[in-house]
């Protein structure tokens, strides 16, 4: 690990924890983004795609995915989205462990299902992080047409 970088990212935490909250999603919006261009988006876009659109077989199938796990709440409506671990590289390389970082996944999961179904509004909300303390992370999401 990079001590200057370490000692950096102290700043970075400080800055993030002194935001209001939508300063938080302007700047995780972005970087959320940016990670989930990567990788994620092709490969939920794809599933997405394999079950023609049902989000209810969405989440069922997204339980074969590595490290994720799906769960339909109330059918055509509410979901649970799980990750079994933290895979923001800021963290696992050890430079950044304030929970307000998960903003960033929140926005991730936005943008992800946003550009998968942009004919609905929908509401994602932190449930547990890692980060926070918690075994994993959960997300909740709501569609609303």
């Amino acid at each position: 690990m990079d001590e200057n970088l370490k000692y950096w990212f102290q700043g970075f935490e400080d800055a993030i924890a002194n935001m209001k909250q939508q300063e938080r999603e302007s700047l995780f919006c972005k970087c959320g983004k940016n990670c989930a261009d990567r990788w994620v988006l092709n490969l939920y876009k794809n599933l997405y795609s394999k079950v023609n659109g049902d989000m209810d077989l969405f989440f069922l199938e997204i339980n074969s995915a590595e490290g994720v796990k799906g769960e339909i709440v109330e059918p055509g409506k509410k979901y649970h989205l799980f990750f079994k671990k933290c895979s923001c590289g800021l963290h696992t390389e050890g430079y950044v462990n304030s929970p307000f970082l998960c903003e960033c996944s929140r926005q991730s999961i936005i943008y992800v299902f946003n550009s998968m179904i942009p004919n609905k509004k929908l509401d994602v909300k932190i449930c547990s992080t890692i980060l926070r303390g918690g075994d994993e992370c959960k997300f909740s999401i709501t569609m609303h047409d």
